[in-house]
């Protein structure tokens, strides 16, 4: 039972994730897709997008080839970067910095 419930949770996660991803890729509104790296400027890097237009809680993706990150941007923040928990965009970011969303841990212990 417990087996079956956590594949499940898994598979729920899993499609957010590509829901997520695919819909983040094709640069929505308020969506950024970064999927050749977290920094050093490349063209399809997350320091690469311009501050101009980024707003607060804009939400992006970006991969360092392994692993997936998810971002929040805060427009106030002002931290400095340390990647991968803090991107600043390369061109006109005055405070606004790429925040790390951190997963909710799930507590499967109770089921």
């Amino acid at each position: 039972m417990i087996t079956s419930i956590k594949r499940l949770l898994f598979i729920c996660y899993m499609l957010i994730v590509v829901t997520l991803t695919v819909s983040f890729s094709y640069a929505t509104p308020g969506g950024y897709g970064a999927p050749k790296g977290l920094t050093s400027g490349c063209d399809g890097c997350l320091d690469n997008i311009d501050g101009t237009n980024l707003e607060d809680g804009d939400l992006a993706f970006a991969s360092n080839g392994s692993v997936i990150f998810f971002y929040i941007l805060d427009e106030d923040s002002a931290l400095t970067e340390s990647s991968p928990d803090v991107i600043k965009p390369d061109s006109n970011a005055g405070d606004k910095r790429w925040i790390l969303l951190q997963p909710a841990p799930v507590d499967l212990g109770g089921i």
